[in-house]
């Protein structure tokens, strides 16, 4: 009988160690339990929670503040309207870096600014091919494991609009704070939405 308390005591230790190698990820247990609870919905292929009206956050968080991301999405944005990409951000999509693209009233002119705190880029000059009053089809890597500031490229099909490490006049304004990630809508309909890993490698 004594032996069986050593080898017990073995036994406990093991699954022990075995329950500790399975870290708790809190941003994705609050997500498995908001799909459970039908807190979410899809939009444009994406799962997303309603924060509040207009602001949706993704079910799936990054991996960590120091990753890089791709987005490629599909948005019809209306006269006065915007589309923001929130990216790397904390709870309610804060503290992350911010691209508005917005469409001003009787122009066919896409306006784009990158936003970290209360620094901000305007990158509007790169969108100049755009044709604000149609869906608008880009593929975006935001890479927030460089030193100093996000590198932002941007993509319309095969072509480069957007380069922040070579944008001098306008760098990239900063990086963001955390592992969230979604978008803020204002007069504008997402058609499409999926983030993947980055498209270009450092």
């Amino acid at each position: 009988m004594k032996s069986l308390f050593p080898r017990l005591t073995v036994v406990l230790a093991i699954a022990s160690l075995l329950g500790c190698s399975n870290s708790y990820n809190p941003d994705r247990a609050l997500a498995e339990e908001r799909a459970r609870l039908g807190q979410t919905q899809m939009i444009g292929g994406t799962s997303f929670f309603q924060k509040e009206p207009g602001l949706f956050v993704a079910d799936s968080p990054l991996e960590s503040t120091a990753s890089g991301s791709n987005y490629a999405f599909k948005v019809e944005i209306d006269p006065q309207g915007s589309f923001e990409l929130v990216s790397h951000a904390q709870s309610g999509l804060e503290n992350g870096l911010s691209l508005t693209f917005s469409r001003e009233a009787n122009s066919t002119r896409l306006r784009l600014i990158a936003q970290t705190g209360s620094i901000t880029s305007d990158w509007s000059t790169a969108m100049t091919s755009i044709d604000a009053t149609r869906p608008i089809s880009l593929s975006i890597d935001i890479h927030n494991d460089e030193e100093g500031a996000a590198h932002v490229l941007i993509w319309n099909d095969e072509t480069l609009l957007l380069n922040s490490a070579e944008a001098p006049t306008a760098p990239s304004p900063g990086l963001g704070q955390g592992v969230h990630w979604g978008v803020k809508l204002n007069s504008s309909t997402i058609l499409s939405i999926i983030r993947s890993e980055p498209r270009y490698e450092d």
